[in-house]
């Protein structure tokens, strides 16, 4: 049995491998931020089925006429009502996170002052 020997030239060598790369990049790119009905929660499967019953994209048992998606906006809208109360309390817990924060940043550098002003030298490792 005789054996064909193909050479490649290495420019043309480094392009596969940059594409096989590529290849593999974009696979990995889609398996993250594209998962698979098998990957999902089945919460989250179970509200995307029932908002799209809801809106009548989903047909239950062919009884309703399907509606179709013109775009991804109308079909990425929420099932449920918008409930203004929680929508509040949402804001208000984002206000308060923000004072707690800004009184951790006051008095960090109100010690980096304090350690600046007596001298004392702390180092990080």
């Amino acid at each position: 049995m005789q054996r064909t020997i193909i050479q490649e030239h290495s420019d043309h060598m480094l392009l596969r491998i940059e594409f096989i790369g590529l290849a593999k990049l974009s696979t990995h790119n889609s398996a993250a931020y594209h998962a698979t009905a098998a990957q999902q929660k089945q919460s989250h499967l179970l509200s995307m089925i029932c908002g799209g019953i809801s809106r009548g994209f989903l047909a239950p048992f062919g009884q309703a006429v399907v509606q179709p998606v013109t775009d991804r906006d109308s079909l990425r809208a929420p099932a449920h009502e918008w409930d203004p109360d929680q929508h509040a309390a949402r804001l208000q817990a984002r206000a308060d996170q923000a004072a707690m924060w800004d009184k951790e940043m006051q008095f960090k550098a109100a010690k980096k002052a304090k350690q600046k002003k007596s001298g004392i030298h702390v180092v990080k490792v």
